[in-house]
């Protein structure tokens, strides 16, 4: 499994701060300043994750959530939202977001949140692998 990242936020530094955690971790990770820029790269390189700022110009991060999740085979998107905005957040994850991390957040859970994700994605694809091959025996 590919372990490509995408950080879609507005904020330059934000955006630095979290590549940098996440580089460090082996992940690749790329960057989007938008929604409409977040949407070319997902067609374009397929990420298995998406840390996805709520707060963005043009297209707030819910419109990209629900856009997102449109699609055939959606990457997994972790909510980034301001402190004491919790609510909006659960709400996204109602949306079909896999989990949140409030500004500011420790870098620790940001790379907690990362490699719980890849892990469920990893079990996710053995699981539709396994049952792939029990349909394949049982045929």
């Amino acid at each position: 499994m590919q372990k490509l990242i995408l950080i879609v936020d507005d904020e330059k530094a934000a955006r630095f701060g979290m590549k940098m955690a996440l580089e460090k971790d082996g992940y690749n990770v790329m960057e989007a300043s938008d929604g409409i820029e977040a949407f070319d790269i997902i067609r374009a390189k397929n990420p298995s994750l998406i840390f996805l700022d709520i707060n963005m110009p043009k297209i707030n991060g819910i419109q990209v959530l629900e856009e997102i999740n449109r699609m055939e085979s959606p990457p997994m998107i972790v909510i980034v939202t301001a402190y004491g905005s919790e609510r909006v957040a659960v709400d996204a994850m109602k949306k079909g977001a896999y989990d949140y991390i409030a500004k500011p957040y420790e870098i620790d859970e940001l790379r907690l949140i990362a490699k719980h994700a890849f892990e469920k994605l990893s079990l996710e694809e053995e699981n539709a692998r396994l049952r792939s091959e029990i349909d394949r025996l049982g045929s």
